[in-house]
């Protein structure tokens, strides 16, 4: 996800009338995305930004730099030149070219493995219908957050998948049942 991230943060920005659109100058929130600015599209007019702004003037040079972008309308993950008109840069890259921050480790490699739960966040047990009660001190009839009405939804879903089997009729039709465990499998191999 921070690869495709990283990627997306670089995609080149549609521009309503051909003039290369301005670089943020707000530093992002995660440090991942530290040092990445968008491509610009081949059919922008790499030296007239939006407000008819030329090279030099606020925007039009990346947040942290101090020259413009050479080649003009390149990025971090496509150091090449500008991207085709209305292509996208996944279709150009299979890596975000991200720099490191300094001082910080690069992130770790992605794994199968599901994260260990932090004690922040409230885990609930395997095939459990319902959360737990809760520990803290809330009223037992306050509504509960948006994240856990969210949790507590998504466990009433999975109790009624365990009763499922192969043979289950999904609309009165014999289909092929696909359990929970099953489904994220195929959208974890299909991204």
């Amino acid at each position: 996800m921070i690869a495709l991230s990283q990627i997306f943060a670089q995609q080149p920005r549609n521009s309503p009338n051909s003039v290369s659109i301005p670089y943020c100058q707000k530093a992002p929130r995660h440090a991942e995305l530290a040092g990445l600015f968008q491509c610009q599209f081949q059919g922008s007019n790499k030296e007239t930004f939006v407000g008819d702004k030329k090279v030099g003037e606020p925007g039009t040079i990346p947040l942290g730099k101090n020259t413009k972008v050479q080649p003009p309308g390149s990025c971090p993950a496509h150091p090449g030149g500008p991207i085709p008109d209305g292509q996208q840069l996944v279709n150009f890259v299979q890596t975000p070219n991200a720099p490191t921050p300094a001082g910080k480790a690069a992130p770790p490699a992605a794994t199968n493995d599901p994260p260990a739960p932090s004690p922040s966040n409230k885990a609930f047990p395997k095939n459990s219908p319902t959360p737990p009660a809760s520990s803290d001190n809330s009223s037992p009839n306050a509504s509960p957050s948006g994240k856990e009405a969210d949790g507590r939804a998504a466990q009433q879903l999975n109790a009624k998948f365990l009763t499922l089997t192969a043979s289950s009729p999904c609309n009165g039709k014999k289909k092929k049942t696909i359990f929970p465990n099953q489904l994220l499998t195929l959208i974890c191999n299909r991204w």
